[in-house]
């Protein structure tokens, strides 16, 4: 679990993918946003410093039990571990590359 205070989003999740030598795949579109920042860039979305949002990374069988913990709070699925860069794909429907990659090793 990591806090996506100082640096956001992006920082977080590079934090974590440095922490575990492993990388990711994310997509912005599925990061919950408040509804009136959701026309926000995506560049709002990866580097606002949001003290109050975390990114907890779960076992794939243990996510149904986070849900329901978090069933009353704004919460998604928006990266899978994997790979050897952490890749963050835009939040344009259809947008094959990401709009950065960072190698992890």
């Amino acid at each position: 679990c990591r806090a996506c205070g100082p640096g956001g989003l992006v920082v977080a999740l590079a934090e974590m993918c440095r922490a575990s030598g492993a990388g990711a795949e994310t997509q912005l579109g599925f990061v919950p946003v408040d509804p009136y920042y959701a026309y926000a860039a995506d560049d709002a979305v990866l580097f606002a410093e949001s003290p109050a949002r975390f990114v907890v990374e779960v076992a794939p069988g243990d996510a149904a039990a986070l849900a329901a913990v978090l069933v009353d709070a704004p919460h998604a699925c928006f990266a899978v571990v994997g790979g050897d860069a952490l890749r963050v794909h835009p939040r344009l429907p259809g947008a094959a590359d990401p709009v950065l990659r960072l190698p992890v090793r």
